[in-house]
Formats: C-alpha cells, structure tokens, sequence
C-alpha cells in the first residue's frame, strides 16, 4: 500500500517523509472511520514528538491526491475513509459510528433530470442516518 502513495506523491511532487508513510500507514489499518484526533493517538505512539498538525495536514493531503475521503465532513471532527471502492455510508445518530455499506441498488440510483440540468454532478452517496445494532439493544 505504500507504492500507492509514494507513486501519487511522486506524481505530484510532493515530499515523502517519514512520517507522512506512519501517517498512511496508520490510517489504512483503521477499520472504522478515523478523525484526526483517532490517527494522531495511533502515530504518537511510533513518533511521540508529533503534532496534531501534522497529522491534519497529512491526512488533507491524502484526500487532495486521492489515497483517501472524507466519510462525514459536515459535521465536526471529519471522519476520513480509506476505502475508496464505490459504497456509501451508515451513521449511527447515537454513538456517530460510521459503517461502510456495500449494496449495488444503492449504486444504480437514478438522478432525477432537474438536477443533471442544474448541477454537473460528478459522484454521488448515500449517507443512512439511524440507530445501530450496539445502540438498539443498549436502549
């Protein structure tokens, strides 16, 4: 996975550092959707002196060269995903736990032709809002 980003970052010219790759590294063994706050408490055990910014700004990195999304950025903290496949999402209105949700019916949604004529839309998701299976039986 890391050819992946040293590939992008040489494309780019971008600097490839240590700790961005302990960065990387970090994130796409997350099998949740991490915020920064997530990624900076795995990395500071590897590499103690780094900062919260540095971390932020690797991680704005990854999404501008595509090794990575932002699952939920309306709300605060952002979620980032590192699955970049084709899914949408399930959010827990509860606990904010965030499930990737693979289902190709959700993917042959049709958009409606008021919409194509107003906006040129390049992607689309589907964000499902409800309570999940640890917050039902808790209640």
């Amino acid at each position: 996975m890391i050819e992946k980003l040293i590939a992008e970052f040489k494309k780019r010219n971008l600097k490839i550092t240590p700790q961005r790759i302990i960065i990387y590294q970090s994130f796409i063994k997350c099998d949740y959707h991490p915020s920064v706050t997530d990624i900076h408490n795995r990395v500071i055990r590897v590499l103690p002196n780094i900062s919260y910014n540095t971390v932020h700004r690797a991680l704005a990195t990854f999404v501008s060269t595509g090794l990575a999304r932002i699952a939920e950025g309306s709300e605060k903290p952002k979620r980032y995903d590192s699955n970049l496949e084709l899914h949408h999402h399930f959010k827990c209105l509860y606990c904010g736990e965030i499930e990737d949700i693979i289902d190709d019916s959700l993917n042959m949604q049709s958009i409606p032709q008021a919409l194509q004529k107003k906006f040129m839309i390049q992607a689309h998701k589907t964000i499902l809002h409800g309570t999940c299976m640890k917050c039902q039986e808790a209640n």
